[in-house]
């Protein structure tokens, strides 16, 4: 007759730091289908650890054990998997079930481990409920079972699986007596089909259903004794092959989220606790690592220095053609619709140009008598925070009444009150880079239109700009005056800057009598220093312009004004006429201003790519570096590699720690026979789905905060690119998978084992 399971000299030793402890010694006995046996002996006699060697969750040291006539010494970790899987049902004294589950998914569990479908387990689930009779409770948590419930689910689970045979371990210690012999009929039952093998401490409960008893002291079998059952019939005779291959990958995977997805709905609290410990991993590390992004730019080192652009805007680009040709309303089309440019003006250097309006806020004036020694009334300015822009940055969408500027002396800003349309400002302009300290120029214009969007801007028309910066765009005017008609030379010679005078015709211009005017020699000897400028300047007097292109200089012989005493003194006023003989009006240059500095590299390379040149005014005046500053940015540097490092480690230790919650979960699905790889996997599968939601809780809210305004915030995210983002999501996955490895290592000894 050939036997289910033999057992030849069996041996198991366990080891610690005191010595060694021989659990079984030389056990040999056989068991046949169809048997109930019952294994009994005081505390420490062997009887778990003989149950565990015959059921796959132990390894035995010495001996063989023979499976339907195969040994086993040749299994490895895989081969015990399926056997545990495929061959073994088991049933606990503390009944081994995943309390937070339903009943019926604790059954539909075991059998998608062996392979099934959920459809397919649900099917065969109600048939075994019913056997035990916990149909109607198969919806119901089996953590609200009564224990006897318990066991009957417990029972039910290791039928599901359709093994040959059943272990049962101390199955009624924790049941009252009359429960206990209710489960003892119930395997008894049971063993009409397979083979029962149960370790009980009160044999007298079990002695009336029992075909066999097996007494073990000290590791050895003192009794084996039939009861006195019929000799079992129609026994196999060969091994049966396996009934079921391994699930294949899909089946795997599919069977993996499962799990992951009912442990999260069914564990509502300690989702909750995984949740807000990778929720705060994943904010931590994105706050640190925008700290390395926002310091790998050392612009926060550096002291602007504005002798080239007196506009300190760290968004601002300085946009041109190599050759300098012509830049159109074309090209503003093209420029605007590269990503992260906010706006472009078509008049570069018109953005350095100051303007005050506000008297009182911009600017107040200083009278004559309240200096010693002056002899005129002079304008102070109080801040220096507004910075000029053409009317080319905006359209007529941008307006809520009015319209653009159609003329130099219009403009449009920003009113709460339509009656300021068409109402005259005083507005007056500085530059100490293109006009020398101390010195203005003012004008009255008329408001055109009226803004939607609230800001403190003003726009001028592009005319008036070029006309304001000409001497950048085609150089300054040299003035040569007193004119000496009997040699016909012209004794002073100065360097003005042109506008406009809209009422002077032809050859006429006007200066200010406020001009200094130097000391000019005679050619007869001595000097000649006059007190009065308004002596000098009016008569003959010529113009001089530098045509760059043509690389010559252009004369003009004019006429000569001086009534412009309210302006500084470096301006000249020409008719308009006059002014372009002089300047041809042309739009070489443009600034260009972005959502923020971080994407100051990108926007350059894509206007380079379009064939332009482009250069950020901030990086050409903050060349010099503030040392403290620099030490500081190190610092921070520091502080944040250390921070993104020992959050790595407290995530390995306390993360791999929370986790050991799972314990006892990874103990019921390994004895309802899931795999080793396959509860190592389990751990990654759900702690993955609490990373994403983490990761994703984190991007939200850190856009919102974003939004917000928050300062910090706004700044970490532009300089969060997509390799930012590769990084951030790498790092929190390799610190969640190291921390999944990390408890896999140290439970595998344990549960696994």
């Amino acid at each position: 007759m050939l036997f289910m399971i033999v057992l030849q000299n069996i041996s198991k030793y366990y080891y610690s730091e005191s010595g060694v402890t021989q659990a079984l010694r030389k056990i040999n006995m056989e068991f046949s289908e169809r048997e109930f046996v019952a294994i009994t002996g005081e505390s420490g006699s062997g009887k778990s650890t003989l149950l565990n060697i015959i059921s796959g969750l132990d390894v035995f040291d010495d001996g063989e054990m023979y499976f339907r006539g195969e040994p086993t010494f040749q299994y490895d970790d895989r081969d015990w998997e399926r056997y545990r899987r495929d061959r073994i049902g088991f049933v606990f004294q503390d009944y081994n079930l995943i309390g937070h589950y339903s009943v019926m998914d604790n059954i539909v569990s075991a059998l998608m481990i062996q392979g099934l479908s959920r459809k397919q387990a649900q099917r065969k689930g109600i048939d075994y409920l019913e056997q035990v009779g916990l149909k109607e409770y198969a919806e119901q948590r089996a953590s609200q079972l009564s224990s006897g419930q318990k066991q009957r689910l417990s029972i039910a689970r290791a039928l599901a699986k359709e093994p040959e045979v059943i272990v049962a371990d101390e199955p009624t210690g924790n049941l009252d007596s009359e429960t206990g012999i209710q489960i003892v009929q119930l395997l008894k039952k049971v063993s009409e089909e397979k083979l029962v093998i149960m370790v009980t401490h009160n044999y007298e409960q079990a002695e009336p259903y029992v075909t066999r008893r097996i007494r073990l002291h000290d590791g050895e079998v003192v009794n084996d004794i039939s009861e006195g059952t019929e000799e079992q019939k129609n026994q196999e005779e060969a091994a049966e092959a396996d009934r079921e291959k391994e699930p294949g990958e899909g089946k795997r995977n599919h069977m993996l989220l499962f799990f992951a997805w009912k442990n999260i709905c069914t564990q509502r609290a300690r989702s909750l606790l995984y949740c807000s410990f990778l929720l705060l991993v994943a904010a931590v590390s994105f706050l640190f690592l925008g700290e390395l992004y926002l310091n790998k730019d050392d612009r926060f080192t550096r002291k602007y220095n504005n002798e080239a652009y007196y506009h300190k805007d760290d968004t601002r680009l300085s946009v041109r053609y190599p050759d300098k040709r012509e830049i159109n309303e074309e090209d503003l089309k093209q420029i605007k619709g590269i990503k992260y440019v906010k706006k472009v003006d078509l008049c570069d250097y018109i953005n350095d140009v100051n303007y005050y309006m506000e008297e009182g806020k911009d600017y107040e004036f200083v009278y004559a008598d309240q200096i010693e020694g002056e002899e005129q009334d002079t304008v102070s300015f109080l801040e220096e925070d507004k910075f000029a822009m053409s009317s080319a940055v905006i359209d007529q969408s941008d307006l809520k009444a009015g319209h653009m500027p159609e003329s130099r002396n219009e403009i449009v800003l920003y009113s709460d009150n339509e009656k300021d349309l068409d109402t005259e400002k005083t507005i007056y302009f500085s530059n100490p880079n293109l006009w020398g300290g101390g010195q203005y120029y003012y004008r009255t214009f008329t408001v055109a239109g009226l803004l939607k969007e609230k800001t403190e801007q003003v726009y001028f028309s592009p005319d008036y700009c070029y006309m304001l910066t000409s001497a950048l765009w085609g150089g300054s005017v040299q003035l040569d005056f007193f004119y000496d008609p009997m040699i016909q030379v012209y004794y002073g010679e100065l360097n003005l800057f042109p506008v406009i005078g809209e009422d002077l015709q032809g050859n006429e211009v006007r200066v200010s009598d406020n001009q200094s005017v130097p000391y000019m020699p005679l050619p007869q000897g001595g000097g000649l220093k006059l007190g009065k400028n308004e002596d000098v300047f009016p008569g003959q007097g010529r113009v001089s312009v530098f045509d760059s292109q043509k690389d010559e200089m252009n004369q003009i012989e004019v006429e000569i004004t001086s009534d412009l005493s309210d302006n500084s003194g470096q301006i000249i006023e020409l008719s308009e006429s006059l002014f372009h003989k002089l300047f041809q009006e042309k739009y070489d240059q443009a600034s260009v201003y972005i959502t923020d500095y971080a994407k100051t590299d990108k926007v350059i390379h894509e206007l380079n790519k379009m064939g332009y040149d482009a250069i950020s005014t901030f990086q050409v005046g903050a060349t010099t570096y503030v040392w403290d500053k620099v030490m500081q940015r190190l610092v921070t540097i520091g502080i944040a590699l250390v921070v993104l490092i020992s959050v790595f480690i407290f995530q390995l230790l306390l993360g791999s720690s929370l986790m050991k919650l799972k314990k006892n979960d990874y103990r019921v699905f390994r004895s309802m026979g899931m795999s080793v790889g396959s509860l190592c996997r389990l751990g990654y599968f759900e702690m993955g789905i609490y990373c994403l939601f983490a990761l994703a809780v984190t991007g939200g809210l850190m856009l919102g905060l974003g939004a917000a305004g928050v300062g910090l915030i706004q700044d970490i995210l532009n300089y969060y690119d997509w390799k930012g983002t590769v990084i951030f999501l790498l790092y929190n996955g390799l610190s969640m998978a190291c921390m999944v490895g990390f408890f896999n290592r140290n439970i595998r000894r344990k549960v696994m084992a």
